[in-house]
């Protein structure tokens, strides 16, 4: 049996606020796009933080799932069979980044 001291019930409390949360998050990394040969386009970036307004939860930002601009959703656009580029977009903002596809550029060179 464990007995809960102030410290547990404080972040029991944190974590009830976090999960109820709508989240307004802001990056803590000052983000700046690495744009692509393509125009618009931008690079993924791994290792963007990002801590929420209201609560301070603090996320890594996975730029294929979240967008590191405005934070909304990110929706994969339509493969292409004779590209190893994976581009996704925000939903809210149309931000796009791409990222390669190991494992279809080693079918693309081995074809």
């Amino acid at each position: 049996m464990s007995i809960e001291n102030k410290v547990d019930l404080l972040r029991k409390q944190i974590n009830e606020i976090q999960e109820k949360c709508e989240h307004r998050f802001f990056s803590l990394d000052g983000y700046k796009p690495k744009e692509t040969l393509e125009r618009g386009t931008f690079r993924v970036e791994r290792g963007v933080r990002a801590s929420c307004l209201d609560c301070s939860k603090e996320v890594e930002v996975n730029m294929t799932e979240m967008c590191p601009r405005c934070f909304g959703e990110m929706a994969k656009q339509k493969e292409r069979k004779d590209c190893a580029d994976e581009l996704y977009s925000c939903k809210k903002c149309d931000f796009t980044v791409h990222q390669i596809n190991r494992t279809k550029l080693g079918e693309i060179l081995s074809a």
